[in-house]
C-alpha cells in the first residue's frame, strides 16, 4: 500500500511564487498532476509603515496609520495607568476584607498560621470531612468584610482614575507623566461625615 505524505490529503495545491520587479506571479501546481499549471498575476503592494485591515461588513479596506512618538508614549502612559488602577482595586479588596489570604504552601507555614490564629473556620465545622483543611478560610479574623466601605472606596478610585486619564489624554506629555507618578502613590482616605 502506498502512503502519501500528510499534506497530500489536506492541501491539494502547492503554490510557488516567482517575484519580479513589479509583479508577483503565482503558479498553482496540482499535487496529483491532473490539472495543468495556471499562472496568476498578483499586483505587488507597496510596503507601508503600519497596515491594519478593517472590515465594515461589506468591503475590506487598508488603513495606513502613521505612528508618532507622542502617541506611542501617551498610549504607554494610559496602559500603565490602567495597570495601576487594577493594583489599587486589588489592594482595596484586601483592605476591606473581600479576598482571602493565600493558603499556606508548606507544612511549617500551615502550622505557623494555625498557631498565630490567622484563620477562620467555616460554618459547618462539626461535620466530618476527608480533609479538615478544606473547612479553613485563610484570612486574618481581625479584618472584617466591609462591602459598603469598599463600594465607597471604589467610587473614589474611579473618580481619581478618570481624572488622571483625562489629564493624560488632554494634557501635555509631561503632565501625563506627572499624573502617572501621582496616581501610583494614590491611597484611599475615607471621608468622615
Amino acid at each position: 500500500m502506498n502512503y502519501y505524505p500528510f499534506y497530500f490529503y489536506t492541501y491539494p495545491y502547492a503554490y510557488r511564487y516567482v517575484t519580479t520587479t513589479d509583479t508577483c506571479v503565482s503558479y498553482s501546481l496540482d499535487n496529483l498532476g491532473v490539472n495543468p499549471i495556471v499562472p496568476q498575476v498578483v499586483e505587488k503592494k507597496e510596503k507601508k509603515m503600519f497596515n491594519r485591515t478593517c472590515y465594515d461588513g461589506i468591503n475590506d479596506c487598508d488603513q495606513t496609520v502613521s505612528l508618532n512618538t507622542e502617541s506611542v508614549q501617551r498610549d504607554y502612559i494610559l496602559g500603565r495607568l490602567a495597570i495601576e488602577n487594577d493594583a489599587h482595586y486589588n489592594n482595596l479588596e484586601k483592605q476591606f476584607g473581600l479576598v482571602n489570604d493565600q493558603y499556606p504552601k508548606t507544612a511549617q507555614s500551615f502550622v505557623d498560621r494555625i498557631l498565630t490564629g490567622k484563620y477562620i473556620l467555616k460554618d459547618n465545622k462539626d461535620e466530618p470531612v476527608f480533609d479538615p483543611s478544606n473547612r479553613i478560610i485563610w484570612r486574618d479574623p481581625s479584618i472584617k468584610e466591609d462591602r459598603p466601605g469598599f463600594d465607597a472606596a471604589v467610587k473614589v478610585l474611579d473618580t481619581a482614575y478618570k481624572s488622571a486619564k483625562d489629564t493624560v489624554v488632554l494634557g501635555t506629555l509631561d503632565e501625563g507623566k506627572a499624573t502617572l507618578s501621582a496616581f501610583q502613590q494614590w491611597t484611599y482616605k475615607p471621608t468622615i461625615n
